[in-house]
C-alpha cells in the first residue's frame, strides 16, 4: 500500500491540465513506482518504459475506491493525453501497459524557465 500521496494542485491548476485528484493520485503512484527497485523496465528505441499493472494500482491505493482495471486504464490514458505519461507504441500488440514519463512532468516540480542546475555549480563535484 502506498502511504503518502503527493499532488501539486497549484501546478495542475496553473498548467490548465484537465485532471482530477484521482488522476493525480494515480500519477503519483506511477511516478514513485518508476523510481522504485520493484519496477519492470523495457528498453526500446523509443526509450525506457515501465510496466504499469492496473491491478497493482487498485491494490496499492484502496482510498481511490476504484475496483475496475478498465477505470485505471482510462485514468492512465488521461495522464498520457495530458503529457504526463507516454504510452509505448506496441502496448496493444504485446498486450501490456508500458509507460514512461512525458514532457509535462518537469512542469509539476519546477517553475518554467528554471534552470536544471545553477551555473555557479557547473563543474563542482560534491562529496
Amino acid at each position: 500500500m502506498k502511504y503518502i500521496i503527493n499532488i501539486n494542485q497549484k501546478a495542475i491548476m496553473s498548467l490548465g491540465l484537465d485532471l482530477d485528484i484521482i488522476d493525480m493520485a494515480i500519477f503519483d503512484e506511477v511516478y514513485c513506482y518508476m523510481q522504485s527497485s520493484r519496477r519492470q523496465k523495457l528498453s526500446t528505441p523509443e526509450g525506457e518504459f515501465f510496466l504499469i499493472l492496473p491491478r497493482y494500482i487498485i491494490d496499492d491505493m484502496p482510498l481511490l475506491g476504484v475496483k475496475s482495471e478498465a477505470v485505471i486504464r482510462r485514468h492512465l490514458a488521461k495522464l498520457a493525453d495530458a503529457g504526463l505519461l507516454v504510452r509505448y507504441s506496441q502496448n496493444q500488440q504485446i498486450g501490456r501497459s508500458y509507460y514512461r514519463l512525458g514532457e509535462m512532468v518537469d512542469s509539476l516540480f519546477y517553475e518554467s524557465g528554471e534552470p536544471a542546475q545553477k551555473e555557479e555549480n557547473e563543474g563542482v563535484i560534491f562529496n
